[in-house]
């Protein structure tokens, strides 16, 4: 009795539903794939999670841009301003542009639901500070716009920054936009820092 192989190949689900495109425009990548729903067991086989058998992808979205595209995106987005050293007053003055401009492709709603929420954190302000216990430290970047659904807002808090000649440091960048992000995020929205 008891004769027969222990051994079981996995099983797997069905194809998952494709994936938002990766581009709006000028093409991008949409991805399915299928998740095993019963284990192998001993020398069962199965198909590696890239295979063929488990994974596909397909172009999307490849018709032109022209040039009017928007972002009605679930997304949180923390801008994250250079305003160091290395750019110099020419450098940060187009960034700062970039920045302000690019708010203006952006919708806080569509079609009545909630999209793009943005903020903006200033980093290269930078400079050394004594510590109590000796040693030092680098400032923190500025918290200049908690996320905000009022893009005009954040626009204006852009439009009012000044070149900071500090240092470089990015670190800055991602800590205060992690604070951000974790102060006022969505859990349902997509989470992303722009440097």
């Amino acid at each position: 009795c008891n004769t027969g192989s222990c051994d079981r190949d996995c099983k797997l689900s069905g194809w998952s539903p494709w994936a938002p495109c990766s581009m709006a425009c000028s093409g991008g990548i949409t991805t399915r794939f299928k998740s095993v729903i019963v284990p192998i067991r001993g020398q069962g086989k199965c198909p590696k999670k890239k295979s063929r058998r488990r994974f596909q992808n397909k172009k999307c979205n490849k018709q032109d841009c022209v040039g009017d595209e928007i972002c009605i995106a679930k997304q949180d987005l923390i801008i994250a301003l250079d305003a160091s050293g290395s750019l110099k007053v020419d450098g940060y003055e187009i960034v700062k542009n970039f920045a302000a401009n690019l708010t203006k492709r952006y919708r806080s709603k569509y079609f009545g639901s909630d999209a793009m929420k943005v903020g903006v954190a200033l980093f290269g302000n930078g400079h050394l500070i004594p510590l109590p216990a000796g040693g030092t430290s680098i400032t923190s970047a500025i918290n200049l716009q908690p996320l905000s659904f009022d893009l005009k807002v954040v626009r204006e808090k852009i439009e009012g920054t000044s070149w900071q000649r500090g240092f470089t440091n990015m670190a800055q960048a991602f800590a205060t936009a992690d604070t951000m992000l974790g102060q006022g995020g969505r859990p349902e929205a997509q989470s992303a820092v722009m440097v």
